[in-house]
């Protein structure tokens, strides 16, 4: 079931307001995305990500187009999944471009891929949070490039679901 689909066109950076929070605009605004539509433009620091409050459920899927000009030189937010203020796994981009997977601080594990710079990219994300049956898995381009089972996701919190996402990312997402 699709819980929330949106391409960012049809609004200016001010709406962004309305279907998203964050602790301040800052670099966020919206732009040109890859099929000559609009797409969301950030240079996000940890401190202000762009933030989806979601319904409350134990695996959620994430897609989204990715635009990253250059890698970045030391490892990098992607997005993060959250329950109210409990971060349970987030995703990071090194400076290689591969994707590494945290349990809050614990890595998880790194792709066997990465991200190319300068050329846009899907990426899919599949993650459930459990105390050793959690999962993530990592599509690049609908080839899976990290894959993990039987994993701890949950970084406590109250139940133990995604109720938030937080992107985090460098680059334009659409």
């Amino acid at each position: 079931m699709i819980e929330w689909v949106d391409s960012f066109d049809g609004y200016s950076t001010n709406e962004l307001a309305s279907r998203y929070s964050w602790n301040g605009l800052g670099s966020w605004s919206i732009g040109s995305g890859r099929n000559g539509t609009q797409g969301l433009i950030g240079v996000a620091a940890a401190a202000n990500p762009i933030v989806k409050s979601l319904p409350a459920g134990a695996t959620k899927i994430v897609g989204f187009a990715l635009f990253a000009p250059s890698l970045p030189a030391a490892d990098r937010g992607l997005l993060a999944f959250y329950e109210d203020s409990t971060r349970h796994v987030n995703l990071r981009v090194t400076s290689t471009g591969t994707i590494t997977a945290y349990r809050h601080t614990t890595l998880l594990g790194t792709s066997s891929g990465a991200i190319p710079s300068g050329v846009w990219c899907y990426i899919e994300v599949k993650t459930t949070i459990h105390d050793s049956a959690g999962a993530v898995e990592v599509r690049l381009n609908g080839s899976t490039i990290l894959n993990l089972t039987s994993v701890d996701t949950r970084n406590g919190g109250s139940v133990g679901t995604i109720n938030g996402l937080y992107l985090l990312s460098e680059g334009m997402v659409t």
